[in-house]
Order: structure tokens, then C-alpha cells, then sequence
């Protein structure tokens, strides 16, 4: 049997989560969720008063999960914004779901959103941060990119599931996604 893991990571509002349930069922591959462990095993050091959010200690992580990706001999599906920070291994394929930013923005506002943690995020998403972060952390050959803007649940799984499985097909998912036209835009609101 051959071992396959998937991990599928990009910035809060992309779907990663909803994408990573449907393609771990799909592929009948055990999910790891990063903020599940982070929350379950205690893995930070502080909650930021600020936005509430747990600072994550990122080298207690990455030890946990890659113990948790040991014990799933056939591979699995690891979710997490936080999967381009560390490295797991083995890793078959590393997605970032990529969404606009104006439609990102519009999910974090239905989400409640604080505006200085949403225009982080809006603004990672125009500077690639997490395709550049998972660029180095496991190489350019294994990053992949899915447009998850007005795509449904099912096609971006679907897309998920192609490029685990590699080849030709897989290729059309190279990084290309580029929002610096959005960035440009912005620049005046954000200052």
C-alpha cells in the first residue's frame, strides 16, 4: 500500500476545513485537524487578549502531529492555516485553497472578524504567505494551488483529490494564483 498524505492549509476563510472533511471521506484517509490538537493538547503559550486567539507554541505542534501522522500507516488528511509554518512528514502534496480577497473579506465579516485580524488575513492572502510559506518548508515540486472563491465544496475536493494522486493532472495546480491587482487596490484603504 502506498502511503498518501495531503495537507491542506491557507489563511482563515478559504474553506481549507470544509475541503479537507469532504476529500479525507472521499479518499478514505483519516483527518488530522491542527486547531483540534493545538486546543486538545494544550499547544500555546498564551491567548492573545486582543483577538482571543491561542499563540501556538509552532515546535510542540509540529512534533504532535508529525507523532499523529506516524500512527495512520495509509497517510491522511491534515488541515490547518497553521501547516505552512512546520513541516510534517511525509508529506505526498501540500494544497493552499486561495480565495479573492474581497470575497475573503466577506466570509470574515460573517464570521465576526475583528478588522485589524481581517485585514491580516486579507492581506496575507494578496502576498501569497502561505504558498511562499509552504513553498520552504516542503518544496516547490509538492505545493499546489486551488481557487476556492466560487468553486463548490465537491469541485474543490474533487481538485484535492486529483493532485494526491499526481501526474499530468495535478500540474494545472501549480502556484499561479496572483491578487497583487487586489493588493494595489487596497494599498489607499489600508493606510
Amino acid at each position: 500500500m502506498v502511503r498518501k498524505t495531503l495537507i491542506i492549509t491557507g489563511v482563515p476563510g478559504t474553506g481549507k476545513s470544509s475541503i479537507a472533511k469532504l476529500a479525507a471521506k472521499q479518499a478514505g484517509l483519516p483527518l488530522i485537524d491542527l486547531n483540534a490538537l493545538v486546543k486538545e493538547r494544550g499547544l500555546y503559550s498564551e491567548i492573545d487578549e486582543a483577538d482571543e486567539a491561542r499563540v501556538v507554541v509552532l515546535s510542540k505542534l509540529e512534533s504532535e502531529a508529525n507523532k499523529e501522522l506516524k500512527k495512520c500507516k495509509a497517510g491522511a488528511v491534515v488541515e490547518g492555516h497553521l501547516a505552512c509554518e512546520i513541516s510534517l512528514k511525509p508529506a505526498s502534496a501540500v494544497i493552499v485553497c486561495r480565495t479573492n480577497p474581497k470575497t475573503l473579506r466577506e466570509r470574515l465579516v460573517r464570521r465576526g472578524y475583528l478588522p485589524d485580524k481581517m485585514k491580516a488575513n486579507e492581506i496575507s492572502e494578496m502576498l501569497d504567505y502561505c504558498t511562499i510559506k509552504a513553498v520552504q518548508k516542503y518544496g516547490a515540486k509538492k505545493v499546489f494551488e486551488i481557487d476556492t472563491t466560487k468553486a463548490s465544496l465537491e469541485q474543490n475536493a474533487k481538485e484535492c483529490l486529483e493532485i494526491l494522486k499526481g501526474g499530468k493532472a495535478a500540474k494545472k495546480y501549480l502556484p499561479r494564483i496572483n491578487w497583487a491587482d487586489v493588493l494595489f487596490e487596497q494599498e489607499v484603504k489600508f493606510r
